[in-house]
């Protein structure tokens, strides 16, 4: 295991519970939930996988909540970007309580919520995406190598990274977060995540419930987790 920050045992710890619950999440599941205070919210847990955004819109429109839960290691880009922009289109907020995880394509979700709250012990990771998801890419690239197109393949892995990072560069804009995310993001390989601190949260717009930046301040080194 490698662990570019070390931050001691409980850091380590961390990381390997991250990094099981990652390999083990269920499809996500969505269910209307009562807080301790009497508030009904929906809530979001597993994996994002393709058809999602859908499924979202359908429980989105049962109404009787004012407020979306999240617990999930992230997944499909696409799903996320759909699922957030359901949620915004509702005026809805969004919230990873506390003990919450929430990663990858789960933070375009959160940052759908017009409200967005991270709880006290809240995990939220990002890391940068990656091209290798998309629908039949292995089979693009090894068709372009297989009829010596080497270099064309090099084009096509490039065009497809560029897509993906406007994609996401053009979703931030739209729901107001930082676009020195994506920058901040880059600092990782796709498999490898950085976990935000609360004063980057609130530096990024994340979570835009925990006050302003403070004057001058600007992201540290990242705080960076590798399986």
């Amino acid at each position: 295991m490698q662990l570019i920050r070390f931050v001691g045992i409980v850091g380590a710890l961390q990381v390997l519970i991250i990094s099981l619950w990652f390999s083990s999440a269920s499809a996500l599941e969505f269910s209307i939930e009562t807080t301790s205070d009497g508030k009904s919210v929906l809530l979001l847990e597993g994996r994002i996988v393709e058809g999602d955004g859908e499924k979202a819109r359908s429980w989105l429109n049962r109404g009787g909540f004012r407020e979306i839960w999240l617990h999930s290691p992230g997944g499909a880009t696409r799903e996320g970007y759909a699922i957030g922009r359901e949620i915004r289109a509702r005026r809805l907020a969004t919230r990873v309580p506390k003990d919450g995880r929430c990663m990858s394509a789960c933070v375009d979700v959160l940052i759908g919520g017009v409200v967005r709250f991270v709880d006290s012990g809240a995990i939220v990771m990002v890391h940068p995406g990656s091209v290798t998801g998309v629908e039949n890419f292995e089979q693009i690239i090894e068709g372009a190598v297989e009829n010596g197109q080497s270099r064309e393949s090099v084009q096509i892995f490039e065009q497809m990274a560029t897509a993906e990072t406007a994609d996401w560069i053009r979703y931030l804009t739209e729901m107001g977060v930082s676009l020195d995310l994506a920058g901040y993001a880059a600092k990782v390989p796709h498999k490898c995540g950085i976990s935000l601190k609360q004063s980057e949260l609130i530096y990024f717009n994340i979570a835009n419930t925990l006050g302003t930046p403070a004057e001058g301040y600007k992201p540290s080194e990242p705080d960076i987790h590798c399986p």
